[in-house]
């Protein structure tokens, strides 16, 4: 009887500390617990537009120059944790005031704990408004286990692992796909839509499927029935090796793997990030692989004109650059004009562009990919801009002050000796009814024929005495069509 007394005393000490520990766990609202098992296979996947369980952190990326999801529908609760994973600084700050991340640099983090039901508008203030313009977006907060407000809200990068033949929805857009990075069970079935405005494919690396040509609005399925992981990615604007619009598919066994079916949260362990077409940067190739140096675009400031100079490109694949001009939020817009490059390096490119730029515009020399018919530029429509980690190889310009013109008349310029400061422009305008050039006599620069009416601009950073002519009616000696202008040191003709 003493043993039986002393064995139950043990067990209500065992107990009663169970009890405490239980009473004493989950008091961090910032902790992302571990996901509840579904009942059965084929659990819908977390996203942005679905409240989440009280207490859970929902990840935001801050990209260039978006937020991703930008539309969020929490509990109330829940914790948003903003991630910057763009090139730039930016801030996530609440347009009532409630909340303000201040400025977070690259790979920074600030995170927010909503207790108040409501809708609050959030903006950064580098780059959105607090009115929901530019870079903006919505944060609603509803009641523990309230329906969803709806609204409209970015999908997740990455999809959790579906259960056995469930059907996955991968949006196949301009020019990513969202969710990028896809986990299922084997049976599953992945169905792409074509939420662009121009045309896509899907298609796997090793050959295992290929959606063909899907226009805007269409869709192709694809059921998988074996293990692994496959690379898939777009043929106009991705490559096989992964970069650009690309993504990967992780096929699993199911329960057998340790599924449950159950949806796994957003967290940064499990978040492929997918940066939205930014302005900054280079890459995509039509499913060919990218060599040497990166795609890239470099350009300066440069006088009006109905021309555009880009300094140096260098492209992958035969390509087209274009210039776009800018849109009252600053971003590319309308093309102006646009000309053919070839792979690899290109030197001082001249672009005509229509109606001519003026002092004070901002425009975007961009590059594209030539991917429709081959030689005939093609946007809207494949010739989509070229992109390396879903940022677009380009630069914006802004025009100067118009420069010093040199008419090119029939058959001689209006000027013929001119003396300038390094850093001044000269603009040639072609005043007559011939063809001419403006080329210099060293082989450094040549404008290229200039028709009636064409432009060409030239800055002169190096002092000197230089014999300019047109290839045409001149010589580089300095005979017939020729000038000579003298630069001295100095500053720059305002």
């Amino acid at each position: 009887m003493k043993k039986f007394g002393r064995l139950a005393a043990l067990l209500s000490m065992l107990l009663t500390v169970s009890l405490i520990l239980s009473a004493c766990g989950g008091d961090n609202s910032t902790a992302t617990p571990a996901p509840t098992a579904a009942s059965g296979a084929g659990a819908a996947p977390t996203s942005a537009n679905s409240p989440v369980a009280q207490g859970k952190t929902v990840i935001v990326e801050e990209q260039d120059f978006q937020f991703s999801p930008k539309d969020i529908t929490i509990n109330v609760g829940d914790t948003i944790n903003f991630v910057n994973k763009g090139g730039a600084a930016h801030t996530a700050q609440a347009s009532d005031g409630s909340f303000d991340s201040g400025s977070t640099e690259v790979g920074g983090s600030y995170s927010h704990t909503f207790t108040t039901l409501g809708k609050v508008a959030y903006y950064c203030k580098f780059h959105g408004t607090a009115a929901g313009k530019g870079m903006a977006g919505t944060i609603t907060v509803t009641a523990a286990n309230a329906s969803s407000t709806g609204g409209t809200n970015a999908t997740p990068t990455t999809a959790a692992a579906a259960g056995q033949g469930a059907t996955v929805t991968v949006n196949v857009e301009d020019f990513q796909f969202t969710p990028k990075d896809i986990t299922i069970n084997v049976g599953g079935t992945i169905n792409f839509v074509n939420k662009g405005a121009v045309a896509h494919t899907a298609q796997a690396s090793d050959g295992s499927f290929d959606s063909g040509n899907l226009d805007a609005g269409q869709s192709f399925s694809q059921k998988f029935s074996q293990p692994g992981k496959i690379i898939y990615y777009c043929k106009y604007h991705g490559a096989a090796s992964g970069s650009g619009m690309a993504g990967t598919i992780t096929v699993v066994q199911g329960a057998s793997a340790g599924s449950s079916g159950a949806a796994s949260p957003t967290t940064m362990a499990n978040m492929t990030p997918t940066v939205a077409m930014s302005m900054t940067a280079t890459k995509v190739m039509t499913g060919g692989f990218m060599t040497g140096a990166p795609d890239s675009v470099a350009a300066a400031d440069q006088p009006a004109g109905s021309t555009v100079i880009v300094k140096h490109i260098h492209a992958n694949q035969n390509s087209f650059i274009a210039i776009h001009a800018n849109t009252a939020d600053n971003k590319p817009g309308s093309q102006l004009g646009h000309t053919a490059v070839k792979e690899g390096d290109n030197d001082n490119v001249m672009v005509q562009v229509s109606p001519a730029t003026k002092a004070g515009d901002k425009v975007w020399p961009m590059l594209h990919i030539d991917a429709g018919i081959i030689g005939t530029y093609e946007f809207p429509g494949p010739d989509a801009p070229v992109i390396i980690n879903s940022n677009i190889v380009m630069q914006q310009i802004t025009i100067t002050t118009v420069p010093m013109t040199v008419e090119e008349l029939d058959n001689h310029f209006s000027a013929t000796d001119i003396t300038i400061n390094a850093g001044d422009t000269i603009m040639f305008v072609n005043k007559g009814a011939r063809t001419h050039t403006a080329t210099a006599a060293s082989g450094s620069w040549d404008s290229g024929d200039m028709a009636a009416g064409a432009t060409f601009s030239h800055t002169f950073t190096t002092p000197g005495v230089f014999t300019i002519y047109c290839k045409y009616h001149g010589s580089a000696d300095g005979k017939g069509m020729a000038t000579a202008i003298t630069v001295v040191a100095g500053t720059p003709t305002p």
